[in-house]
């Protein structure tokens, strides 16, 4: 975050929570591509979900990335996937997506992976824990000099 580089979330809702003021203070960029024209037609082209083609999007930015997920667990999955194809290589991942089809195992798969990451086991998250988690780090980021 403190290096110029960029937050990528699977929903505007999680990046409407975050602190730009702060980010922009460090300069930090954000950006989410769901709803990029792109990335409709990559999901449509390659029969994955948008939040799979945001993912693939975002690994094409050159800059140090960090990804906020919290709802798509196929989003996690395409950064796993990616990650292991060295094809991505996050400097970050907070992992928090909610709900019961496959938002525990994507989580589970991302805890005990190499990537660095925060994430909150089990079916309960959010894109409004996303959001609390980055501006908790943010927050922090005084105390740590």
């Amino acid at each position: 975050m403190q290096n110029g580089g960029t937050i990528f979330t699977d929903t505007t809702m999680a990046l409407a929570g975050m602190n730009k003021r702060k980010l922009d203070a460090i300069g930090c960029h954000y950006h989410c591509y769901i709803s990029e024209p792109e990335v409709f037609a990559r999901a449509k082209e390659r029969g994955i979900t948008r939040s799979m083609a945001a993912i693939e999007v975002a690994a094409e930015v050159p800059t140090e990335k960090v990804f906020v997920v919290g709802n798509a667990p196929t989003a996690l999955y395409k950064i796993l996937e990616m990650t292991k194809a060295g094809k991505l290589t996050p400097d970050a991942v907070i992992g928090v997506p909610v709900g019961f089809v496959e938002a525990a195992e994507s989580k589970q798969a991302l805890y005990e992976s190499d990537i660095p990451a925060i994430v909150a086991l089990g079916r309960k998250g959010g894109s409004n824990l996303a959001a609390a988690m980055v501006n908790a780090v943010l927050y922090n980021l005084d105390l740590v000099k």
